[in-house]
């Protein structure tokens, strides 16, 4: 078929994001760099397609589960034969800890896909709607409470992954996601990461891209800024306490940085979260 060539708008998610969307025919969305975040999508009815750079396809019936990692090719749309095609979806940023829950089997290099059994289709589609229902609430835990719910549905579809008993994760770099997590307030340097890893700078980079789909110094920051807003919401630090919290000496630089990934200032946030907490 005669892929359209007008790519999709995406903006960067640091977090995660959801939809629940019934699309009809034309639908489509196109984006030859990929994102730069994990992309799953799981088919409740009609029929979907996912194309590849080479023009092959695959097509997505009801229960499939479809994974896509940061920066591969995405062309996906509703099936020409069908009319219409719902689907849940999910762009979002891994947890350290997920790496060998986002193994899946392969239907082209960094597109996967799980087919659920008719026992689990329920299971599967309540914990689904769960992420999507919590990322779309409001309150100052949304975020977590989506990311825990997520969690559970990644621990759910790892029961069907025929890969469970062959994963072969990464340790190295789990071992560096680890330490950047429990040392946020420290100096945290490329040398000093590739040291943990027992890698070079460059092959750090190389691979932390491969899996992550962002660079080792943008993931530090995105988690630094996740914990600043949770030490925004859940503490009564001030702005220049929370800054040296997560790694900044100057708070200027922390508030520029904050507002820069987030639209907001650290107070603005701190404010919204309070008002939407009472």
């Amino acid at each position: 078929m005669s892929v359209p060539r007008e790519i999709t708008p995406h903006r960067a998610v640091q977090t995660l994001m959801t939809g629940h969307f019934i699309e009809r025919s034309g639908y489509f969305a196109y984006r030859p760099k990929g994102t730069s975040d994990y992309l799953l999508v799981y088919t409740l009815a009609g029929l979907g397609r996912f194309g590849t750079s080479d023009g092959r396809e695959h097509l997505v019936k009801p229960y499939d589960l479809v994974l896509i990692a940061p920066g591969i090719f995405q062309d996906y749309s509703v099936e020409l034969s069908k009319l219409h095609w719902e689907f849940l979806w999910s762009h979002f940023q891994p947890r350290a800890d997920w790496l060998d829950l986002l193994d899946w089997p392969e239907i082209e290099p960094g597109m996967m896909r799980i087919s659920v059994p008719d026992a689990m289709q329920q299971e599967v589609s309540t914990c689904f709607r769960r992420v999507h229902q919590s990322a779309m609430s409001s309150g100052p835990l949304r975020d977590r409470v989506a990311f825990n719910a997520l969690e559970a549905l990644l621990l759910l579809c790892e029961q069907l992954n025929p890969n469970r008993s062959a994963h072969c994760v990464d340790q190295r770099l789990r071992k560096v996601m680890d330490h950047v997590i429990r040392n946020l307030e420290k100096r945290l340097t490329l040398e000093n990461l590739s040291e943990i890893a027992g890698l070079s700078v460059s092959r750090l980079g190389h691979r932390f891209r491969e899996l992550m789909g962002v660079s080792p110094m943008v993931y530090i920051e995105r988690q630094r800024m996740e914990r600043a807003k949770q030490l925004l919401v859940m503490t009564g630090l001030s702005i220049k306490e929370i800054s040296h919290h997560v790694g900044y000496d100057s708070q200027f630089y922390f508030s520029l940085r904050f507002k820069k990934a987030t639209d907001t200032s650290p107070t603005s946030y701190r404010n919204h979260a309070s008002a939407h907490d009472h």
